[in-house]
């Protein structure tokens, strides 16, 4: 996989077999940041070469040269399985601060439930539409949407749109009578102080590891 140029770029699940370089990210300027997680590499030259931030997570490395290879230096060899390596530019806190490393491992990550049964990071393509006819999709100006107005407001007509296209499986639209509450005696009325409430708010510390900074 050759990389022509990318300012932050996220790979996963990359595997690749009998290849020189399974990732390029070529020299100098042409790629910021890349990390790759969760991919395997067999029978390699090399599993990543470049010239940018990395960072790399959950690697099999069989059979193969080093796992990163950077400004044609071998950085790390061996196996990165269930490991998380970087090297470059790392945000390490949250005040802005930005750390030079020549390469270092980072703490473990605990993943939780996100994970497939593989246990790789739970991912999903996003929908095609290659096969739909053009018939199947609306546009909201077709339903009276006039665009970015600030006295124009666009709930109504996006609401709308499926069900006045007849060719969207979408289409039907289902309605419920409202429900009745049962009465109850009202109960006399009475003048009691006047309340006061208070609100309040919490903040919940989170927590972030390092990051690649292009």
């Amino acid at each position: 996989m050759l990389i022509q140029h990318a300012f932050t770029l996220t790979l996963q699940q990359i595997s690749c077999s009998g290849v020189g370089i399974c990732v390029d990210a070529g020299g100098d300027g042409t790629t910021g940041s890349l990390s790759l997680i969760d991919s395997s590499c067999n029978d390699c030259g090399a599993m990543v070469s470049g010239s940018s931030s990395f960072i790399l997570e959950n690697i099999s490395n069989t059979n193969s040269g080093p796992i990163l290879r950077t400004n044609g230096q071998d950085k790390l060899t061996g196996d990165l399985v269930g490991q998380t390596y970087a090297v470059g530019h790392l945000h390490t806190s949250n005040n802005g601060s930005v750390e030079v490393s020549t390469g270092r491992y980072l703490d473990p990550t605990t993943r939780g439930n996100l994970v497939d049964d593989k246990g790789y990071y739970f991912t999903k393509s996003q929908p095609q539409y290659a096969d739909w006819d053009i018939s199947s999709f609306s546009s909201v100006k077709d339903c009276g949407a006039k665009g970015i107005h600030p006295s124009t407001s666009q709930t109504p007509s996006p609401s709308t749109t499926p069900a006045n296209n007849p060719n969207q499986a979408t289409a039907k639209q289902t309605t419920q009578p409202p429900s009745t509450p049962p009465s109850s005696p009202t109960p006399p009325a009475t003048k009691s102080p006047t309340s006061r409430t208070a609100s309040t708010s919490s903040l919940t510390p989170s927590t972030s590891r390092p990051t690649a900074a292009s």
